[in-house]
């Protein structure tokens, strides 16, 4: 998941401009690359011209260390973003974001409130326009336009929408949604997603100055008011978050979620309250402030290093926690001397805190278009991609945000340009994603559509007389017939025999969303071929793998769907109003995710001895319900995944569930089944796919499903085997 680098906590020493020290920034200027912005002084003049100072406000003065703590997070992020396994905890980050815009923005408010008794929101937006839409328009064009050489087919079809959410700033919500899709875990990455960030602060510095705002004014400046009501937001925030995973919600709903990300933000905004109130800390106060500063710095490292974006943990209170160890760093950054302070102003740190926006709006689409195709190892190809985005990043800074922000171009100028360059942005991402390829993605409610109809093809077809009279009759068992009332019992006659033409064994499918698009040619071929098979639908649902638990699959933790529950209840329930004389079943892929069974702590893989025999034994009851209604059941064996595959193009580096040894020990689980129960039989669909490995690609373009079509061509060779396999069989 990308990470988030946002201008509240802004690459620029006086931004956001909270009662900044003018003269200490000076100072610091003149023996750094650093230079005071003009945002500063905008918001001193227009302040000056629109009311009388009412007396000193909160100082905070130039701050490099916070530079420094910026610019250390977007390493983190890139480092994270790379895909090093030994910073899996990298995108904590994020949060420390959050926290520290938090701390910024409400230090910027206080003081502003300090001086005049009032917030000029109007200038707090503009000063916010100023700073983030310049670059955001210029990183989203360059997007636009990089898409057409380097995006690939699904990239390109979901653009329009993605620019849209980017410039609207609900990137979130549009990738919350996205994420809703199963569809979704079987495409490419975005090279806008890391906008959702983006969107959680902006929507943040949307209504937040309204509130603190409205409780200012309400309690006449009374800042203790105001930490009540943030205490009560965090709390609300946090809530949110538990209630939301209670209901089984998604982990990226938590992740990607503006309610529930937002303590993390408020957490940084009651820090600076108390720090208003406290910034000249006595001497031992100041000793615990470094010593927890230290601390929380050291833990921060440590959590960057250990911790897992799907541990449970995070979303169970954890990332308000860490933003409380961001708190504990920022006030250490902040005090005169400190070893805190002292690392994080290394200047090396701080100049990548400078370009630390722009840098991070640019390097989400370089590191998803420059990667392993270029032939190089991780480290050489980390170092082109960080060089890329600096060069950048850099252009960036001193060709558009500081001109812009320096007011170096007239400002009406923005008031035209920024409504042009939003509509040529959208109208040339139209115009790209209008000529793009189909992209070979797979609508899966279609394709359960489908097999839900094939299902009520099966059935016998009552005429419209056949139904009026089932009505008649169920009317007669409950009301005594009238005088002159006749029932044409007549019309229900044959109403219970087998659809006319039918005589090959009737086959349903079970399984999950392999078995479904398996199935829809499977379906194909007995059309073609009605005196060898008959298809009656079948049970197969998206996300059914064998054990209703918690799994880990391409690194995020997926929750087992209502649908899929019971799951051999309910394959016994079909089977029983079916009648299928073949029971056609295909389950894998979810079976090599990595599994945490009931009272584990730790994931298991198939291969450990407990977890293979609670799949063994939950496949063996599905099987055994198939059997008990009288159906022959036919075992697919599942061919090995390659988890991330995008339109036939496999990711950089493997997933753990694609790892071969997990779809064998599956498969032999299958054998283990079938050899204890006399009419249940296997057809070796790996073993065919593995003989079509160069086509491989083509069949399954996302490593797991074939596609509609084919599956057609598949079943040319699977048709056959399933009547085969099951006239071998013994009757029930």
């Amino acid at each position: 998941m990308t990470g988030t680098i946002e201008a509240s906590a802004s690459p620029d020493p006086a931004d956001p401009g909270v009662g900044v020290d003018a003269e200490a920034a000076a100072a610091h200027s003149r023996g750094s690359t650093t230079v005071l912005t003009a945002e500063l002084r905008d918001h001193e003049a227009t302040a000056a011209h629109d009311a009388p100072a009412k007396g000193p406000a909160p100082a905070l003065g130039y701050q490099p260390a916070l530079d420094g703590l910026r610019g250390l997070a977007l390493i983190a992020i890139f480092v994270f973003h790379a895909g090093f396994d030994w910073a899996p905890g990298a995108f904590l980050s994020v949060s420390t974001f959050f926290t520290l815009s938090g701390f910024l923005i409400t230090t910027l408010l206080l003081a502003e409130f300090a001086r005049h008794d009032r917030i000029d929101r109007r200038a707090f937006w503009g000063r916010r326009f100023r700073r983030l839409l310049p670059a955001s328009l210029v990183a989203i064009a360059g997007i636009v336009i990089a898409s057409a050489f380097l995006g690939d087919a699904q990239q390109l079809s979901r653009l329009r929408g993605d620019v849209v959410a980017g410039l609207a700033y609900v990137a979130n919500w549009r990738f919350i949604i996205a994420g809703d899709s199963y569809g979704a875990m079987f495409t490419s990455k975005s090279p806008m997603q890391h906008f959702w960030s983006l969107a959680i602060e902006e929507q943040f510095y949307l209504v937040y100055p309204l509130v603190v705002a409205a409780v200012l004014a309400a309690a006449k400046g009374s800042r203790r008011w105001l930490a009540g009501i943030l205490a009560a937001l965090i709390a609300l925030s946090v809530g949110s978050g538990l209630v939301l995973l209670a209901r089984g919600a998604p982990l990226d709903r938590l992740y990607f979620g503006s309610d529930v990300r937002a303590a993390e933000l408020l957490i940084g905004g009651l820090l600076a309250v108390w720090w208003v109130r406290h910034r000249e800390l006595s001497p031992q106060g100041r000793r615990v402030a470094l010593i927890l500063g230290a601390l929380a710095f050291l833990a921060m490292l440590v959590l960057w290093h250990v911790a897992v974006r799907t541990d449970g943990i995070w979303y169970h209170g954890g990332l308000p926690l860490y933003a409380l160890l961001t708190a504990a760093v920022i006030i250490a950054a902040v005090q005169p001397h400190g070893p805190v302070r002292a690392v994080l102003s290394w200047r090396g740190i701080v100049v990548i805190g400078l370009v630390s926006y722009g840098a991070y709006l640019i390097h989400w689409p370089v590191f998803v278009w420059l990667d392993e195709r270029t032939g190089l190892a991780p480290w050489p190809l980390f170092a082109l991609r960080v060089g890329v985005t600096f060069a950048l990043a850099t252009a960036s800074y001193f060709l558009v945000e500081q001109p812009i922000r320096h007011r170096k171009l007239p400002e009406h100028w923005g008031l035209v340009l920024a409504p042009v360059a939003i509509v040529a942005i959208i109208g040339g991402a139209v115009v790209i994603e209008s000529r793009a390829p189909t992209p070979a993605t797979i609508d899966f409610e279609a394709a359960r559509q489908e097999l839900v109809n094939r299902t009520k093809a099966g059935q016998p077809t009552l005429t419209p007389e056949q139904l009026a009279g089932i009505e008649a009759m169920e009317k007669a068992k409950s009301t005594p017939t009238q005088p002159g009332e006749t029932i044409d019992w007549e019309s229900l006659k044959g109403f219970n025999d087998p659809p006319p033409g039918v005589s090959a064994p009737t086959a349903a499918v079970f399984g999950d969303s392999s078995a479904l698009m398996t199935g829809l040619g499977l379906g194909d071929w007995s059309g073609q071929h009605p005196t060898l098979l008959a298809q009656a639908g079948g049970f197969a649902e998206l996300g059914c793998g064998t054990l209703d638990v918690e799994r880990r699959y391409q690194g995020a933790i997926v929750t087992y769907p209502d649908v899929c529950k019971d799951w051999p209840q309910k394959w016994s329930e079909f089977a029983a109003a079916n009648h299928p004389a073949v029971s056609v079943v295909q389950i894998g892929p979810w079976e090599t995710a990595d599994t945490k069974l009931p009272g584990e702590e730790q994931y298991q893989s198939l291969g450990d001895p407990k977890l293979d025999d609670a799949v063994r034994a939950k496949l063996a009851d599905g099987v055994d319900r198939l059997l008990a209604q009288g159906s022959k059941v036919v075992l697919l064996t599942s061919p090995d995944i390659d988890s991330g595959r995008v339109d036939g193009r496999s990711p950089p580096q493997p997933f753990a569930e694609s790892d071969p040894a997990r779809m064998t020990r599956w498969n032999q689980i299958l054998h283990e089944v079938a050899s204890t129960r006399p009419r249940v039989g296997i057809v070796d669909l790996a073993g065919f796919v593995a003989s079509h490995q160069a086509d491989d690609a083509r069949l399954r373009p996302d490593g797991v499903h074939f596609t509609w079509a084919t599956s057609d061509e598949v079943a040319a060779w699977l048709g056959p085997e399933v009547v085969r396999v099951s006239a071998g069989l013994p009757a029930p």
